[in-house]
């Protein structure tokens, strides 16, 4: 079943892809942080995937995690700390739209405005 979910996925991500416009800015290379962690470069790995600049002065940070070497399979994250006791807060994951089917909600972007982000998307504004 899990096959058939990710192939649907992959063809809704492809399909649509095509679609959007981008503003042509230079987004530079994907983020992996697997290798400086490997390395003990904690430090490091934490300031590369720090997002820049702060959207609205929140702080958050995205990159990869490698999840298996060999396939080279990789997870997206985007990390925002709790605004309030981030030290003591838990951390939740969010994986969007589980149900198998493609739709608006397979993306982080709309999980991020709509569902659980520290955003909000009303009358054209951010």
């Amino acid at each position: 079943m899990w096959k058939k979910s990710l192939f649907f996925k992959i063809v809704y991500i492809l399909f649509f892809s095509k679609f959007v416009r981008t503003s042509g800015a230079e987004v530079g290379e994907p983020l992996y942080l697997t290798p400086l962690l490997d390395e003990g470069k904690v430090a490091e790995a934490q300031q590369s995937s720090k997002v820049q600049p702060d959207i609205g002065n929140i702080t958050s940070y995205c990159g990869y995690f490698t999840t298996n070497k060999e396939c080279k399979s990789n997870l997206f994250f985007w990390y925002f700390p709790a605004q309030r006791n981030s030290g003591k807060a838990p951390v939740v994951l969010w994986f969007p739209n589980t149900s198998g089917k493609p739709d608006k909600t397979d993306t982080i972007m709309y999980s991020l405005f709509e569902e659980i982000g520290p955003f909000a998307y009303q009358n054209g504004t951010v």
